[in-house]
Formats: C-alpha cells, sequence, structure tokens
C-alpha cells in the first residue's frame, strides 16, 4: 500500500518546485553559460601535433551532487507534466487543491486520491528517481524546501 502522506507531500513538493525550478535552474545555469568557450589546445612541437592526446583521468561523478538533484527533480516534473497534461480532470483537482489553505489541500488532496487509488500509484511511480536518489544520498530535506530557501536569496 502506498502511503498517501507521502504521494502528497511528494507530489505538491514538486507542483510547487517547478513553479520555482525554472528560476533556481536560470540563477545558478545560465550565469557559466555564459562564460567563455575553452580554447583549443595547440601544439608546442611537431612530436605533440601528431599523437593523440590522452584525456585527464576524470573520477567518478557524484551522484548526490546538486546538479544531478536538480537533473532529477527536473526529470520528474517533466513525467508528472506530461501525466497532468494527459489526465486534465486530475490537473484540474491538483490546481484547485493547490489554491486552497494548506490544512483544506491536504484533506483535499487525500480524498481525491482514496478515491483513486490507480492514480495515486501511478504519481508515485513517477516521484520513484526522486525517492530512490533521495533515500541514496540521505538527503534530509525535500527540493520544495531547498528551492523555498533559493527564493528567499
Amino acid at each position: 500500500m502506498i502511503a498517501r502522506g507521502n504521494v502528497r507531500r511528494g507530489v505538491l513538493g514538486l507542483i510547487a518546485a517547478g513553479l520555482l525550478a525554472g528560476v533556481a535552474t536560470a540563477i545558478v545555469v545560465l550565469p557559466s553559460a555564459k562564460g567563455e568557450p575553452t580554447p583549443e589546445p595547440t601544439p608546442t612541437d611537431t612530436a605533440t601535433a601528431t599523437a593523440t592526446p590522452t584525456p585527464p583521468a576524470t573520477p567518478a561523478a557524484d551522484p548526490c551532487l546538486a546538479s544531478n538533484l536538480t537533473e532529477t527533480i527536473s526529470k520528474v516534473n517533466a513525467g508528472i507534466s506530461q501525466y497532468l497534461q494527459s489526465h486534465p480532470e486530475t490537473n484540474a483537482a491538483l490546481a484547485d487543491v493547490a489554491r486552497q489553505s494548506p490544512f483544506s489541500a491536504q484533506s483535499a488532496f487525500t480524498a481525491w486520491f482514496d478515491a483513486r487509488p490507480e492514480e495515486a500509484a501511478a504519481l508515485h511511480t513517477l516521484q520513484q528517481p526522486l525517492v530512490d536518489l533521495s533515500n541514496q544520498c540521505g538527503y534530509q530535506v525535500t527540493p520544495g524546501q531547498v528551492l523555498g530557501a533559493l527564493s528567499d536569496l
């Protein structure tokens, strides 16, 4: 059985995170995208000009870096967005829930998905990569909390 509270927190957190993700991504990514291009290496002599350079060894990427977290959030948000676009009744219901007070939203969200367990399961499956990453990396805060903190900067 899927814990309704986990699905509710996850989906509502991702909806809220999605609103801030574009701004946060733009703040973090765009300045580095404007950087100078890496210059092509120039050979210093004939021997190095004909030899094929070997790339430096790169350490294995840490899956728990912020860049991987934001990429996973983006993929999960895209999947949920596609799901909601193809399920207009759920899309409209969650938009209505998001306009309610937190106390009312929690009750409405629970009631909606209690009556539609197959939709709760589908959304749970869509957010599973983020749950897996959070478990793997030991994240103690939700993406929504991180993005909320960034919006306060």
